[in-house]
Formats: C-alpha cells, sequence, structure tokens
C-alpha cells in the first residue's frame, strides 16, 4: 500500500526529547512520510546523540510544497532546536505565521493509511488511473471525455452511446473493459439503463 502513489504527503516534522523540547524540525514531500520518518533512525544523517534524545516525534500537515519550504525554514528561526545547522541563525524573526496543528507521529501514519484505503476506492482515483491508460476499445476516450464533463445527474445510457458515438454492442463491450467497469461500478444506478453519481 504505502508503494502506491496515489497522493503526495507534505508536512513539518519536529523532535522533541523528554524535557519537551525541539531538538530538530524536518520536512516531508514525499508519498510516503513513514519511510522519510523512518529513515531517520537508519540511515539518518544527524548525530547519534540526537535519535537517542528522541522521546517523541509531532507532525503538522500542511497543504502544498511551497508551504513545507516556508515553514520549515520559519519554525528553524523560532525555536533553534539543536540539531538543525541549516536556518538556524542568530537573529530574531520579524515575522509571525499562523500556529500550525501538531499530531503525534503515529497518529499522523493510521490517518494517512486511512485515507490511502479510502482514496484507492474512490471513483477519482479509479478514474484518474484508467484515463491514464492508452486504450484502442470503440468509445474509450469519449467515455472519459463524457465523464470529465458530466455534472453526475441522472443520466441514460443512450445519452451516453450517442456521446461516444457507439452502438449497443460496443457499449457492451466498453463496459467490460475493466477500467470503464471499475468507473461504472462506483456510480448508481437508480433504474435500468441510467446511471447518477
Amino acid at each position: 500500500m504505502w508503494g502506491d502513489n496515489i497522493k503526495k504527503y507534505y508536512c513539518v516534522y519536529r523532535f522533541l526529547d523528554l524535557n519537551n523540547e525541539i531538538i530538530y524540525i524536518g520536512k516531508n514531500c514525499s508519498y510516503n512520510p513513514q519511510l522519510r520518518f523512518n529513515s531517520h533512525f537508519t540511515q539518518g544523517h544527524l548525530p547519534i546523540e540526537c535519535y537517542n534524545s528522541v522521546n517523541k516525534i509531532e507532525i503538522a500537515e500542511l497543504k502544498s510544497e511551497s508551504d513545507v519550504f516556508v515553514y520549515e525554514p520559519y519554525l528553524i528561526g523560532l525555536h533553534k532546536p539543536k540539531y538543525n545547522t541549516e536556518f538556524n541563525t542568530t537573529d530574531c524573526l520579524t515575522i509571525t505565521l499562523p500556529n500550525l496543528k501538531w499530531i503525534d507521529k503515529d497518529d499522523y501514519i493510521n490517518i494517512i493509511k486511512t485515507e490511502k484505503i479510502s482514496l484507492k476506492n474512490s471513483f477519482d482515483y479509479i478514474y484518474n488511473k484508467a484515463n491514464n491508460r492508452k486504450n484502442k476499445v470503440k468509445g474509450y476516450s469519449e467515455f472519459f471525455l463524457w465523464i470529465d464533463n458530466w455534472e453526475g445527474k441522472l443520466t441514460k445510457v443512450n445519452q451516453i452511446k450517442e456521446f461516444c458515438k457507439i452502438n449497443d454492442k460496443q457499449w457492451e463491450c466498453l463496459k467490460r473493459h475493466t477500467a470503464i467497469k471499475s468507473i461504472l461500478d462506483t456510480l448508481q444506478q437508480p433504474q435500468k439503463g441510467y446511471y447518477s453519481r
């Protein structure tokens, strides 16, 4: 599951010692934050004293890579953790950023695991995965063009076939295709011959 590139996670993290002092601040912009955190303790670049002092790891999730590259130096400048060398200057910050919500690393990893399972089963994930494949089934590209523009309202199958310029036999072939079937299975069928989201 962790190898699936479903969503990129952006966050900053901090190591706290037994006195709840922040001793290191780092960043993550990857599909697998757990690997990033674990790599510190298997092939870390920090002194062994730092890792031996870690009592707790906390994470604050952000929305973009740009946010991460703003918050990491800001937090280092603010807290001056002893194991950060980059951005750890002696002067004082003259700006203030909004406070972040920090959660325990294990809680964060569990949230991600749950989210990845949910995303993997979601319509958008199936659609994006299927639409990235090249296919020669008649109506395949047109189906994705239709789904891109569809608002999710109750729609007759005949309208889909008309949009895709395919007949009944071609529709039967198209909807058996794994990618199309995956998408159709996520839609609702309030009555025979109709789809809605």
